[in-house]
């Protein structure tokens, strides 16, 4: 009987995982990385802007409070939210700062600027 090797979709991804044959400067960007502080930050990222706003919303607080991600850092973390059930994308859109539509995300069941949303 031969064993297999595990892959990388047999358990889920936690916090500061990386390949064991990974340089040193990967381990150390895998354990740098909290994708919760960013989820938080994401969201309240639309909720400042009255519940709801785009990547682009969502890019310029995080260039406004001082911290680098990339976009499709972000984006993932936009997904993240809504497996959550945090957010949801509305059948909106908008120009992005690229030149084309992006989705427009609202935060889900809570007061924001004094308007329920989504």
């Amino acid at each position: 009987m031969t064993a297999v090797a595990p892959t990388l979709f047999d358990q889920p991804v936690t916090r500061g995982t990386h390949r064991h044959n990974d340089p040193a400067t990967s381990t150390a960007a895998a354990k740098a990385t909290r994708p919760a502080l960013d989820q938080q930050r994401c969201f309240e990222a639309l909720d400042a802007n009255g519940g709801r706003g785009s990547i682009d919303t969502v890019c310029a607080h995080f260039a406004d409070i001082g911290v680098a991600r990339d976009r499709g850092s972000l984006s993932r973390r936009l997904t993240d939210l809504e497996t959550a059930g945090r957010i949801a994308k509305t059948a909106e859109t908008e120009l992005g700062s690229r030149g084309r539509y992006v989705s427009v995300w609202a935060c889900v069941g809570v007061e924001s600027e004094g308007r329920k949303t989504a």
